[in-house]
C-alpha cells in the first residue's frame, strides 16, 4: 500500500499569484468556437480532447464542434506562455488557430483517434449511440475549395458511419483492435464489436453487469472491460457463437468476470465507497506482446486503473491461473489521475 498526497491550489488565487516555491503551471489558450467571446457569458467548455499516437495532432470537442491543433503551434504557445508568465505577465495573449475546425449534427460523448490510420478520427456522439470515424484529410481537402465550409457538416463521403436504429444512449468507450476491427461501449449497458468496411458489419454483441466505463486491449485476442460497478470482464473477442438457439445475434467468449475491489477491507466497511468503486482509466501495464487463450500460456499481465472515487488500483492476471486469486494493491482516496 503507498500513500500520495496531492495539495490543491487555492481555488480563488489567480493563478500569476500562486506562491513563488510552487512550479509555475503551464497553459495554452486555444481559440473560441464559432462565434464566441472570451468575455461571453455562454462560452463552451472542452468536453473532449485527444492525442493522436503520434503526438502530431490534438483533437478538441465543444458541444458539436471540433477543433483540430497541429503539435507544433501548440508547444510554440506553450513555450510563449511561459516565458511571459516568467516576466510576471498576468495572462498570454497567444492563441491557437485550428488547422481543421468543422461542425458535427450532435452533440460529442466520445473522441478516439484511431492508432492504426492516423488520418482517422472517431467520434461518438451522445444519445444516439452513433459513431462516425472522420478521415481529417478528406475533411481538409473539402474545406479547402470554400472557406465558409468550416462552419458546415462535412459530407457523407469525407466519414464512415456505425449505427443500429435501436440503439439508444450515448457513447462511452470507443476501442480500436485492429484495422479493421472497433469495439464500441453504449450508455444502454451494451459492447458492440464491429467489423470496418466500407459499410460497416456487427459481429457480436455483449452485455456486461452494469455500463462499461473503460476498456484496454491484452495481447492480439483478449480484451478487459472495466464497468460502473466495479466488474472486471475478460473477453476473448475473436470467438464467439450464438446467443441462443436459433438466434442471429452472436455473443463473445467470456473467460473470467469478477469484482476485484470486494477483495479490500475498505469497502468491505463502507457501503457507501462501494458504490463509488466504478473503474476508468484502465490501463495495460505490462504484458507479452502475444496472447493466446485456453491452453497456451499467455504470461503475465498487470492491469492499472482508477476508480471513481479516486483510488488507484492495480492488479495481476497470469495465465493458466486466470481464476485465481488476484493480486490488488491500492493508494488512498486523495490521489487523482
Amino acid at each position: 500500500q503507498s500513500t500520495t498526497t496531492k495539495h490543491d491550489a487555492p481555488s480563488e488565487c489567480p493563478s500569476w499569484a500562486w506562491p513563488r516555491k510552487w512550479k509555475i503551471p503551464s497553459w495554452v489558450s486555444l481559440e473560441q468556437p464559432f462565434g464566441s467571446s472570451p468575455t461571453c457569458s455562454n462560452l463552451k467548455s472542452i468536453d473532449h480532447m485527444a492525442w493522436d499516437t503520434m503526438g502530431v495532432l490534438l483533437a478538441v470537442a465543444r458541444d458539436r464542434t471540433i477543433c483540430i491543433y497541429d503539435w507544433d503551434m501548440v508547444r510554440a504557445a506553450d513555450l510563449q506562455g511561459r516565458r511571459d508568465r516568467a516576466r510576471d505577465c498576468r495572462e498570454s495573449e497567444w492563441k491557437i488557430q485550428p488547422v481543421i475546425k468543422f461542425e458535427l449534427p450532435n452533440p460529442v460523448a466520445c473522441l478516439v483517434w484511431n492508432p492504426f490510420d492516423l488520418d482517422e478520427l472517431a467520434v461518438g456522439f451522445r444519445v444516439s449511440g452513433q459513431l462516425r470515424i472522420y478521415n481529417v484529410d478528406r475533411v481538409a481537402h473539402w474545406q479547402s475549395k470554400d472557406d465558409t465550409r468550416s462552419r458546415c457538416t462535412p459530407p457523407q463521403k469525407t466519414y464512415r458511419m456505425i449505427a443500429l436504429s435501436r440503439i439508444t444512449g450515448s457513447v462511452n468507450v470507443i476501442l480500436f483492435l485492429n484495422t479493421d476491427t472497433v469495439l464500441v461501449s453504449i450508455a444502454n449497458g451494451m459492447v458492440y464489436r464491429w467489423r470496418l468496411a466500407s459499410k460497416p458489419v456487427l459481429v457480436w454483441r455483449y452485455q456486461p453487469p452494469s455500463t462499461v466505463m473503460s476498456m484496454a486491449q491484452i495481447g492480439s485476442n483478449l480484451v478487459v472491460l472495466g464497468t460502473l460497478k466495479g466488474h472486471l470482464c475478460l473477453l476473448d473477442w475473436t470467438r464467439y457463437a450464438k446467443e441462443r438457439s436459433f438466434s442471429n445475434e452472436n455473443r463473445p467468449v467470456v473467460l473470467h468476470r469478477f469484482v476485484p475491489h470486494e477483495r479490500l477491507a475498505a469497502t468491505s466497511e463502507d457501503a457507501s465507497l462501494r458504490k463509488r468503486m466504478g473503474i476508468v482509466k484502465l490501463r495495460v501495464k505490462t504484458t507479452n506482446a502475444d496472447c493466446e487463450a485456453g491452453n497456451k500460456n499467455w504470461g503475465r499481465c498487470h492491469l492499472t486503473w482508477v476508480t471513481q472515487s479516486g483510488w488507484i488500483l492495480s492488479l495481476a492476471l497470469e495465465s493458466p491461473t486466470i481464476h485465481g486469486p488476484c493480486i490488488v494493491s491500492h493508494s488512498t482516496s486523495r490521489v487523482t489521475y
